[in-house]
């Protein structure tokens, strides 16, 4: 294969795999202390939801799925968590004076499944160790907060029991609140 036919071919396997940072190592070659993928950039910020996961198998694509899902379950967490926050927020700054109606509506609302707001999903990190004869498979993933916000925006705005309350420049600024960490912390 010629040196250009091989650039194309690296070009279209990188692209294809969603642009994410990909490598492989024996053990021997980290010499850092630091697990790869897990620096502050693979945190959670106001632009990103971000987590990672870990994957250990004989099997190479075993263990990258082992860690996707890991990852998917700990990112899946972390927005149902902001999801439950942002909803409790919002719904007493609405001032729901009937807590029977409060609680049908926040259970309602935090019921949401978080897996919808996995559509936009990143991979933004993988590195895959082999030692002993396992695979070792790190991995980070993101969602765009915004379209978290975009979906939790059409759950509300499409509750049959919310619908009155529904303000959404209300939501979206207890939502940014929750992701500047200046929410209430009652």
């Amino acid at each position: 294969m010629t040196t250009r036919a091989l650039l194309l071919l690296f070009s279209f396997v990188f692209f294809a795999a969603g642009n994410q940072v990909h490598a492989m190592h024996s053990a021997a070659e980290i010499k850092n202390d630091e697990p790869p993928c897990t620096d502050v950039y693979f945190y959670s910020d106001a632009h990103s939801f971000r987590a990672t996961g870990i994957g250990t198998h004989r099997d190479y694509r075993t263990s990258e799925r082992i860690a996707r899902l890991d990852a998917g379950a700990h990112l899946i967490a972390n927005i149902s968590v902001s999801i439950a926050s942002v909803t409790n927020r919002y719904l007493q700054q609405q001032a729901l004076e009937d807590d029977v109606m409060y609680h049908t509506v926040y259970q309602q609302l935090t019921n949401i499944s978080a897996e919808q707001f996995l559509r936009n999903i990143r991979i933004i990190c993988v590195e895959t160790d082999f030692d002993q004869g396992v695979y070792i498979t790190r991995m980070a993933v993101e969602v765009s907060t915004r379209d978290v916000l975009s979906d939790l925006q059409q759950d509300f705005a499409s509750d049959t029991l919310i619908q009155h309350l529904y303000d959404e420049g209300v939501l979206e600024k207890v939502f940014q609140e929750e992701l500047d960490g200046k929410g209430d912390k009652n």
